[in-house]
């Protein structure tokens, strides 16, 4: 059986906006929503621990 980690995300309010703009990028660059988000958190995990 494999692994599976989940996490729901709520955007609301001023958040929206930044829902929005991630929305956009996702379809510019052809990826679904929590692709990219997963590939920022990634990058974001990777850039911190090099630190």
């Amino acid at each position: 059986m494999r692994q599976v980690r989940r996490i729901d995300l709520i955007w609301q309010r001023e958040n929206v906006e930044i829902y929005e703009r991630l929305k956009q990028r996702a379809a510019s660059l052809n990826k679904e929503i929590p692709e990219l988000i997963k590939e920022i958190i990634e990058r974001e995990i990777r850039r911190n621990s090099d630190s």
